[in-house]
């Protein structure tokens, strides 16, 4: 598959994938973790999941940014605000009011960092496999080359729903919160040199060449006598 072979699409769909891993383990090591330390209700625990949800609203908003200024700076930022708030989840050691609200405010925290991160990784997919499209000539297909894209975005996306419970539950079950923690905060940084070296703020946005006028048409043609 000539995707495949590009950078720019694998460190997007690398950095999409385990955005979302981290995002299935919430619903894995959450309940567990907050029924110990705060001794919640299954109600209380699925209302603390509003904050990783209503963030994803954001959205359109991330594209808007995205598409107007480029995706390195937003990502990049989103990264690192991520990775950080992940990692200061440790900070949340007793059952008292500042460490709930410290939960609470760090998981929305990463949750807009990670509605940034997934919005610009798939913008990347979808601008790898626009450029290789427009990049094939006249007698090479171009039908498939988006829907390939859309495939390996989607890929991305099942195998973060399939692997995160697992992973980061054995995580967690073998190396405690504080384990866990820092290991999400240094995984979070995996897509940070790719996102650096290919998202870019020109290339966000594919355009068309345009044809240059000729000269003859600009010109004024005066009668031929």
């Amino acid at each position: 598959m000539r995707l495949l072979k590009l950078p720019r699409l694998l460190n997007a769909a690398l950095a999409l994938m385990l955005s979302i891993t981290v995002l299935a383990a919430f619903e894995t090591t959450l309940p567990i973790f907050v029924l110990d330390r705060f001794s919640w209700s299954p109600s209380a625990t699925g209302l603390l999941f509003l904050g990783c949800v209503l963030p994803k609203a954001l959205g359109p908003l991330a594209g808007y940014l995205i598409d107007r200024h480029g995706a390195r700076v937003p990502v990049t930022a989103s990264i690192l605000v991520g990775a950080t708030s992940l990692f200061l989840l440790r900070l949340v050691k007793s059952n008292e009011v500042s460490d709930r609200a410290i939960l609470v405010s760090l998981l929305v925290v990463y949750n807009v960092a990670a509605a940034f991160i997934e919005v610009g990784m798939m913008s990347g997919i979808g601008v790898v496999a626009a450029n290789v499209e427009q990049s094939l000539s006249q007698a090479e297909s171009k039908s498939s080359i988006m829907g390939q894209g859309g495939a390996l975005a989607n890929m991305a996306f099942a195998g973060g729903l399939m692997l995160g419970p697992i992973i980061w539950g054995l995580a967690f079950q073998n190396l405690g919160w504080n384990g866990l923690t820092l290991i999400w905060g240094l995984a979070g940084l995996i897509g940070l040199p790719g996102t650096i070296a290919f998202a870019g703020n020109a290339d966000t946005k594919t355009r068309k060449p345009k044809e240059k006028r000729s000269s003859s048409t600009t010109e004024h043609s005066g009668p031929v006598v």
